[in-house]
């Protein structure tokens, strides 16, 4: 199970606005590590793959991404995601992307734990 009461657990959300690149990624999963965070939320990661899910490991920690998608210039736009502990992966469950803006996990614990992960922009966004 995730949740314990005694063991401290952190969940924390992030605007990426981008870990396209390899490097932005990795100091994201190093970060993580030193904050000795559980569950990140990740908006606006801006990555574009083809699964509709992808499962990732970086740094030691793991990268669930939805896609993100392409305006009409082609730039990727968007894009929801979660990075877990070893020990959150352990507990997770299920992965679904509601849409390409809405991602939602359960976790093992007693009851259930949902993480839902939404990408809103600001009306001057695309």
């Amino acid at each position: 199970a995730l949740l314990r009461c005694k063991k401290p657990f952190t969940m924390a959300t992030f605007n990426a606005n981008t870990i396209r690149e390899e490097g932005r990624a990795r100091e994201l999963a190093h970060c993580f590590k030193q904050c000795n965070i559980d569950i990140l939320g990740i908006q606006e990661h801006r990555k574009v793959h083809v699964e509709e899910t992808q499962f990732s490991r970086l740094e030691g920690q793991y990268l669930v991404t939805s896609s993100a998608w392409r305006n009409l210039s082609q730039a990727a736009v968007g894009g929801v995601g979660l990075m877990l502990s070893p020990k959150a992966r352990k507990a997770l469950r299920t992965v679904t992307p509601i849409s390409e803006r809405i991602l939602v996990a359960e976790f093992d614990s007693n009851p259930v734990t949902t993480v839902i992960v939404i990408y809103s922009p600001t009306n001057v966004a695309p």
